[in-house]
C-alpha cells in the first residue's frame, strides 16, 4: 500500500474496487455563495474583501483584494492566514509610519505592488517580493534577504528567509512575535514589513515597529491548542532555523519517528520552520499513540504550501479528536487518507480538505475502505472532514455505515 499523501491523494485518487452499495448518481461539485461559505469576518472587513471563489479539486481557491494588493489563495486554511496577516499589517504599518514620522500613505506604498492586473503572490512569490523589496530599500542599495527564493523545483527556500545578519534576524523574530506574525510567512508583504523593522532597530531605533496598540482577532480554530501554539510561538521567537530544526528533530526522535524520515521531513521545501515546529509539537501531544512516524511518512509527499497547511490541520485534528472525542491508539498512512485506530477498535479517516463531494473517485475510495475494514473485523468506521461534506456525500457514506463529522475545523 502506498504511503505517500500529496495534493492528489487528498483529492481522492481513482482506484479499482468493487462497490459494496449500488452507486448513486455522482454529483457535479457546486461552489456555494461566499455568504454561505465564509463567516463575515473572513469574507469582508475595512481592510479586505473576498471577491470570488471556485473549486480546485477538494480545495476552494479564493480571490482576495486588500489594501496591500490582491492575492490568489488556494485553500480555506491559507485564507484564514492571509486575512489575519492583512488585519495585522493594517495596524502595524500605521504605527510604524507614526513612529518614523512620515505620512501613513507613503508607508503603505512600500507594501503595495502596482500592476495592471491582480498579483498572484502565491504563484509568483519571488518576483512580487523582489518588487516590494526595491520599494522598501529605496536608494540604500541594501540586499533584501527576508523573502523566499525559488529552489530547483520552484518551491520557496524558507531557509533563506532568515536574514544573514544575526542581529537583524533577532529583530525580525522579535517584531514578528510582538505582532503575532509568522517570521517565515510566504507573504512578501509580511516579509517586507519585518525586514524594514529589523533595519530600523539595527540602526538604533529599538522601539520602531513595536505595537503601541494592537487589537488582534481573538477567534481561534476549533481544533487549536493554545498551550501547544504558545510553545511554538516561543520557539519561533527565540531560535534561529538551525536551532528550530534541532528542537524538532529531538521531538520526532522522542516519539520514535525514524531518523531518515525525520530528516526528509525537516528538509522538505514545502514546509516552513513554522509548519515543522507546529506539526512536530502537535504529534508530540498524541500521548500514547503508536506509529506517529506514519504521519511524517505521509507528510513527505506534500508538494506545495496548500498541502503543507493541510497536514498542519490534520495534526491538529488528530490531537483534538484524541483528547475530546475518542482515544486513538495507532496511526496509519493510508493510500488516500490519514487513518487512526481507536482504543475501542474503530477506524477513523481524517480528510483535511475544504469539501468532500460524491464522485466516482469518492465512491470507489470509501467502498474499498469498507471492504477492508469489514474483513479486518473492525467495530465501525468514521470520516472526519476539516471542511464540508455535501448532503449527497453524507447520505452515501451513511448508507455504507460511516459516521460522518464535517466542518471539524472552524
Amino acid at each position: 500500500m502506498s504511503r505517500s499523501l500529496h495534493a492528489a491523494a487528498l483529492a481522492f485518487c481513482l482506484g479499482s474496487a468493487s462497490a459494496v452499495v449500488v452507486a448513486a448518481e455522482f454529483e457535479e461539485p457546486q461552489v456555494p455563495a461566499l455568504s454561505e461559505l465564509l463567516p463575515q469576518d473572513l469574507r469582508q472587513s475595512v481592510h479586505h474583501s473576498v471577491e470570488d471563489v471556485y473549486l480546485d479539486g477538494r480545495f476552494y481557491q479564493f480571490r482576495l483584494d486588500s489594501e496591500f494588493g490582491a492575492y490568489s489563495v488556494p485553500s480555506l486554511a491559507l485564507l484564514r492566514v492571509r486575512v489575519r496577516e492583512i488585519e495585522t499589517l493594517s495596524q502595524a504599518v500605521n504605527q510604524l509610519a507614526v513612529q518614523a514620522d512620515r505620512p501613513e500613505q507613503d508607508a503603505r506604498g512600500q507594501y503595495s505592488v502596482s500592476a495592471d492586473s491582480a498579483i498572484d503572490i502565491l504563484t509568483h512569490p519571488v518576483s512580487t517580493a523582489g518588487e516590494i523589496a526595491g520599494q522598501v530599500a529605496g536608494n540604500l542599495n541594501e540586499t533584501f534577504t527576508g523573502v523566499p527564493s525559488a529552489g530547483m523545483d520552484g518551491a520557496p527556500s524558507y531557509r533563506e528567509m532568515e536574514n544573514l545578519d544575526p542581529v537583524q534576524a533577532m529583530h525580525r523574530r522579535n517584531a514578528a512575535a510582538q505582532w503575532g506574525l509568522d517570521p517565515y510567512s510566504s507573504n512578501p508583504r509580511v516579509q517586507a514589513f519585518l525586514s524594514e523593522v529589523a533595519r530600523e532597530r539595527s540602526a538604533g531605533r529599538i522601539s520602531s515597529g513595536a505595537p503601541t496598540f494592537f487589537a488582534a482577532s481573538q477567534h481561534g480554530l476549533s481544533v487549536e491548542d493554545s498551550a501547544i501554539d504558545g510553545d511554538v510561538a516561543a520557539a519561533l521567537k527565540a531560535d534561529d532555523p538551525a536551532a528550530l530544526r534541532a528542537g524538532d528533530s529531538a521531538i520526532l526522535a522522542a516519539i520514535q519517528v525514524r531518523a531518515d524520515l525525520a530528516a526528509r521531513f525537516l528538509d522538505h521545501a514545502s514546509y516552513s520552520p513554522r509548519h515543522l515546529a507546529r506539526i512536530s509539537r502537535y504529534l508530540q501531544a498524541l500521548d500514547g499513540v503508536l506509529n506517529r512516524g506514519a504521519f511524517i511518512e505521509a507528510a513527505i509527499g506534500a508538494g506545495d504550501e496548500r498541502t503543507a497547511m493541510a497536514f498542519e490541520e490534520a495534526a491538529m485534528m488528530l490531537v483534538y479528536y484524541h483528547r475530546h472525542v475518542a482515544r486513538l491508539q495507532k496511526l496509519h498512512a493510508g493510500t488516500n487518507l490519514i487513518e487512526a485506530l481507536t482504543a475501542d477498535n474503530r477506524i477513523v479517516y481524517f480528510a483535511p480538505v475544504d469539501v468532500v463531494y460524491w464522485s466516482r473517485a469518492t465512491a470507489e475510495l470509501f467502498d474499498r475502505q469498507v471492504l477492508r475494514d469489514r474483513a479486518a473485523g473492525l467495530r465501525g468506521w468514521e470520516l472526519v472532514s476539516a471542511g464540508d461534506v455535501t448532503p449527497a456525500a453524507q447520505r452515501e457514506l451513511e448508507l455504507r455505515e460511516y459516521a460522518v463529522r464535517n466542518r471539524f475545523v472552524r
